[in-house]
């Protein structure tokens, strides 16, 4: 073998390397939780195996029903739900916005990444304070969804939180680099 086909050798083992790392991280990046068929009507957990996660889904009904107010009325009503259930923002006015909250806890003994997905015709108008992080073994978080409404009408929808953890701990370190 001469010193130009080792050099050639070596040029096709690198490119082959490459394209492995390549693969796999596509494989690792396009093992993802699918969106819904139809939105929950109640809050349900489910979990969603694949290649190489265990994903838990909180599955969280959405509505909120923005108004005009009624300047007729000696009382202007408004209702927020205090639920907890669901993510129901009851009754607003145009651009009022409405908070609520979702407390998280990991209780396992690995990090997980934890990913915030928003479905429906109420999706443009929420917002979360954070929509994708990992959470460390015993550590608690607390995620703001808050809706401010621009049009008049009712919206629905879902809200989901999907906790992922690697099936094999020997690919822990790659927690940092998937999404959702």
């Amino acid at each position: 073998m001469s010193l130009d086909n080792k050099k050639k050798g070596v040029l096709v083992l690198f490119f082959v390397l490459i394209l492995s790392v390549l693969g796999f991280f596509y494989l690792l990046h396009s093992d993802t939780v699918p969106e819904p068929v139809t939105y929950a009507g109640r809050q349900k957990r489910e979990t969603v195996k694949t290649s190489f996660f265990v994903n838990e889904v909180v599955r969280f009904p959405s509505s909120a029903n923005v108004t005009k107010p009624d300047s007729s009325e000696k009382i202007i009503k408004v209702g927020v739900d205090p639920g907890t259930t669901a993510l129901n923002f009851g009754r607003v006015f145009p651009d009022m916005p409405v908070r609520k909250y979702i407390e998280l806890k990991n209780s396992e003994k690995y990090k997980v990444r934890v990913c915030v997905r928003k479905y429906g015709s109420i999706s443009p108008y929420l917002n979360s304070s954070l929509d994708s992080f990992i959470l460390e073994p015993g550590e608690e978080k607390s995620v703001m969804v808050s809706f401010v409404g621009k049009d008049l009408g009712h919206f629905g929808g879902e809200v989901d939180v999907v906790i992922r953890r690697l099936r094999y701990n020997e690919m822990a370190p790659l927690i940092y680099w998937v999404g959702c």
